[in-house]
């Protein structure tokens, strides 16, 4: 896996594989040098590491989580750096995510240290490829340079920018301060905070630009059908941010009833919304209808395919 989350390769991604062995390598950063977190190994110097109990490469609350508590560091995840696939015969998987490290750092002993990230061939590293990932996040190639464009959650002090925009909001619609914030996923779709205040909790959706139409599409939605969409407290077109109120946990349960309700809810605002088909387009919302459909799905065939997975046993 390159940038952003991104498979490089027709392979389905390596997440989600009961029994298989995941260890997350942190390339975890600070300021504008940067300085880079080395941990003391057998053999040199290494980026610290752990084992995931969560496999989902979007997923990143419990990576910040477990550095908090082993490191006393608050970080945010910018992105998955790579992912090796090379041991995947004997079901292992070595991830690299990148982390921007928000704190001061608490005292250290021996066995860590802050290096300045262009002095590391200076450092004995216990693995080369570790100091290869770092130079390539130092000098990312054109590829990845016009990525953190198109994702630019991607970037150091992105969440700075993102936050004080959600104050500000906040502070017009009677939300309160902010009280707490924490990452729920990034990845090439979109980055998730979720925002607490004595108010109540909020999250914050970023888009790239191929999915900033879901800001309009959502406030369109949200004006004609309030009681099946989220409450949008703000949006920033230009930007694809979305601040939506919470609407409590995620209904996780296998109970038919309520998921029929749920499904012909979700039909009858379908159909209501057929008189709406011209401005729905207007805002950007694909043209998914029937003839649409018929005259695009000629170019499917062309398109990369993941091989057939094997049946699971």
């Amino acid at each position: 896996m390159s940038t952003i989350g991104t498979p490089d390769t027709n392979e389905p991604p390596l997440s989600h594989r009961p029994g298989w062995d995941y260890t997350y390598h942190l390339l975890l950063i600070r300021g504008a040098t940067p300085q880079i977190l080395l941990v003391r190994d057998e053999e040199g110097w290494a980026l610290p590491r752990f084992r995931p109990t969560e496999h989902d490469l979007r997923a990143v609350a419990h990576i910040e989580r477990a550095v908090r508590q082993s490191l006393g560091l608050e970080t945010r995840v910018l992105r998955c750096l790579s992912v090796d696939r090379s041991q995947a015969q004997a079901k292992r998987v070595e991830t690299v995510f990148v982390l921007e490290v928000l704190t001061d750092a608490p005292p250290f002993g021996a066995d860590l240290r802050w290096a300045e990230a262009t002095n590391l061939e200076k450092i004995p590293m216990t693995s080369p490829a570790q100091r290869g990932l770092v130079a390539q996040w130092l000098h990312p190639s054109d590829g990845v340079s016009q990525a953190t464009t198109n994702y630019p959650w991607v970037l150091p002090g992105w969440q700075v920018e993102a936050v004080a925009w959600v104050g500000e909001q906040l502070g017009r619609h009677g939300g309160g301060p902010i009280a707490a914030i924490g990452q729920v996923r990034t990845w090439a779709l979109s980055c998730v905070l979720h925002i607490d205040t004595p108010q109540g909790a909020y999250y914050l959706k970023a888009l790239p630009p191929a999915y900033r139409p879901e800001v309009a599409v959502t406030n369109f939605l949200a004006a004609h059908f309030p009681e099946c969409i989220p409450q949008v407290i703000a949006a920033d077109l230009a930007r694809g941010w979305l601040l939506l109120a919470d609407v409590g946990p995620l209904m996780e349960n296998d109970r038919l009833d309520l998921w029929e309700r749920i499904v012909i809810q979700i039909a009858a605002m379908q159909r209501a919304a057929i008189p709406a088909v011209a401005p729905l387009l207007a805002l950007g919302c694909a043209d998914q209808r029937l003839d649409a459909l018929a005259a695009q799905a000629g170019g499917a065939a062309d398109q990369p395919a993941y091989p057939r997975r094997p049946p699971r046993r």
